[in-house]
């Protein structure tokens, strides 16, 4: 007979975001200085938004202070989202599907 400790239960999740969030931004509790401030362009300023909004913002993006450019996610999964964003850069089009880009 093989003896295996179990681990403890997870803690309950409210939504799928949550078990999907915990893969795609693993959560630093431990130390204050890995947390980012996330922001999104909306109306002609910035404002601050937690990660979900922030990883699904088809807009402008900052990411502690500075521009982001990146894969976008559709609210609340780890699928990409392929459809039109603001930005054209090489780097934001390489995830969106052709018939979405500019160039």
């Amino acid at each position: 007979m093989i003896n295996r400790k179990l681990s403890a239960p997870l803690a309950p999740r409210s939504s799928s975001w949550e078990l999907t969030s915990d893969a795609l931004f693993p959560h630093h509790t431990d130390d204050v200085s890995s947390s980012h401030i996330y922001e999104v362009e909306f109306e002609d300023s910035y404002m601050d938004v937690d990660e979900s909004i922030f990883t699904s913002w088809t807009g402008a993006r900052r990411l502690d202070g500075s521009n982001y450019h990146g894969p976008i996610y559709n609210m609340g999964t780890s699928t990409l989202y392929t459809g039109p964003r603001a930005c054209s850069c090489s780097i934001c089009s390489a995830t969106t599907a052709p018939e979405h880009r500019s160039n």
